[in-house]
C-alpha cells in the first residue's frame, strides 16, 4: 500500500512499431519476441497497430493486370492470400498485445504520444529504404523530441545506403536516444551518421529458447520428414532435399504460398500460420533453406540446416553473419553432395552458449536503454 500523501510511482508504458502487418513468419515472430522480452523485463508495452500503406498494397488480396490470364492468376493467388491472412490475424489476435486504437498515418501516430511514455522499433530490416516504402514511421519520426526513442536489432536488406538518401537516413537517425542494429554491417552504415554508440543485438528471436517457443508452437501431421522453407522459389533446394529424402527414406515438406508447379514426391504446403512454421521446424529431421528466421529456429532447435548461399541472393549476408556470430557450421548446399552423410559437426553446447552470451548481450542493452 503506498504512503499516504504520496504519489504511487506509475510505470512507464512502452509503445512498439515494428512489422507486425507483415504477413511474414519472420517479422510476426519476432513482433512476438520482443513483446515478450520486453514483459519478461517487467515493462509494460503494446505494439502500436500502425497499419502500413506499403503492406496493405503488397498484401492486397486481387491486384489489376492487363490480360485475363494474369486477373485468373491474381483471383486464384487471392484465395490463398486470404486463407493464409486469416492464420496471422488470429495470431496476432491470440498472441499479440496490440494498441485498441488503430493508426493509418504519420498524423495519427502522433497521437500515440499521449498514451506512451517511451518508443521501441525493430527488429527486423526496419531500417532497409526497400522495406515498408522507406516508411518514416519505423524512424520514429511521429515521436515528440522529449520522448525516448530506442532502436532494437534493425536491419538492412543490402548493406550499404543509397546516396540519395544519406541525408534523409542523418535526420531520422540521430533523433534516437539509444540505436542497436542486428549486423554489424548495419552499425557500420550508420556509424559516420550519428554521435551516439551503435550497438549490435541478436534478432529478438534469440531472446526466447526453445521450451519458451514450445509455448506457442503447433503440433504437425508429418513425421520423419525434411523441411524446404525458401524465401522465392528454389527448384534446386526441391532436387537437393529430394536426393537426401531418398538416401535416408524420408519424405519432403516444402512450404511456400507462391507454388509454381506439382511433385508427387513432395507435399507441398501453401498455408500454415506461424505456429504452425515453429511446428513444422521443430518436428523435422533436417532443414533447407535461404531464410533467416528458417535458419535461426532451426538453430533454437537443434536441427541439421543446409543453407542456399546463392551468390548474390537475399538474405545471406544476414545468414551468414548469424552462424557466423553463433559457431554454426555453415553447410552451403552449393558445396555439399546430398548423397553424402550428413557432416554432423554442430557443437550444440558451445552454439548455446554463444547464445546465452548474445542473450544477455541484449538483455543489458535494453534495460539500459529503457531504464
Amino acid at each position: 500500500m503506498p504512503i499516504k500523501g504520496k504519489k504511487e510511482k506509475q510505470m512507464k508504458k512502452i509503445g512498439i512499431m515494428t512489422f507486425h502487418t507483415a504477413y511474414n513468419y519472420g517479422a510476426v515472430l519476432q513482433a512476438y519476441a520482443l513483446q515478450n522480452t520486453l514483459i519478461e523485463l517487467g515493462k509494460e508495452n503494446e505494439i502500436i497497430d500502425y497499419k502500413c500503406p506499403t503492406f496493405i498494397s503488397d498484401y492486397s488480396t486481387i491486384k489489376v493486370n492487363k490480360g485475363i490470364k494474369p486477373f485468373i492468376k491474381s483471383v486464384l493467388n487471392s484465395l490463398t492470400t486470404v486463407k493464409l491472412k486469416k492464420q496471422y490475424d488470429e495470431f496476432a489476435q491470440h498472441n499479440l498485445i496490440l494498441s485498441k486504437e488503430k493508426y493509418n498515418t504519420i498524423d495519427e501516430l502522433r497521437k500515440a504520444n499521449l498514451k506512451y511514455d517511451m518508443f521501441i522499433t525493430g527488429s527486423d530490416q526496419i531500417f532497409d529504404p526497400k522495406c515498408a516504402g522507406f516508411d518514416p514511421s519505423y524512424f520514429l519520426t511521429f515521436v515528440n523530441s522529449e520522448k525516448r526513442k530506442i532502436s532494437y536489432a534493425a536491419s538492412f536488406d543490402k548493406m550499404e545506403l543509397p546516396d540519395n538518401l544519406i541525408d534523409e537516413y542523418k535526420s531520422r537517425i540521430e533523433r534516437f536516444d539509444y540505436l542497436s542494429c542486428r549486423e554489424q554491417e548495419g552499425a557500420d552504415i550508420l556509424k559516420p551518421y550519428v554521435n551516439n554508440k551503435i550497438y549490435v543485438n541478436v534478432d529478438p528471436t534469440l531472446l526466447l529458447s526453445s521450451k519458451e517457443w514450445d509455448k506457442i508452437a503447433d503440433e504437425v501431421e508429418f513425421s520423419n520428414y525434411i523441411f524446404v522453407y525458401p524465401v522465392g522459389v528454389s527448384k534446386k533446394m526441391i532436387d537437393f532435399a529430394k536426393k537426401i529424402a531418398k538416401k535416408n527414406n524420408w519424405k519432403v515438406v516444402y512450404l511456400d504460398r507462391n507454388l509454381k508447379w506439382h511433385d508427387p514426391e513432395v507435399t507441398f504446403l501453401q498455408i500454415a500460420g506461424p505456429s504452425q512454421f515453429i511446428g513444422l521446424i521443430r518436428n523435422a529431421n533436417m532443414v533447407v533453406t535461404n531464410s533467416f528466421h528458417g535458419a535461426v529456429f532451426s538453430i533454437i532447435y537443434h536441427k541439421q540446416l543446409y543453407v542456399e548461399f546463392k551468390e548474390n541472393g537475399n538474405g545471406n549476408a544476414r545468414v551468414q553473419n548469424l552462424m557466423t556470430l553463433l559457431g554454426v557450421p555453415k553447410h552451403a548446399m552449393e558445396r555439399l553432395n546430398p548423397n553424402d552423410d550428413y557432416p554432423n559437426d554442430e557443437d550444440w553446447d558451445k552454439i548455446d552458449n554463444n547464445i546465452l552470451k548474445e542473450r544477455k548481450h541484449a538483455m543489458e542493452y535494453l534495460k539500459n536503454a529503457l531504464e
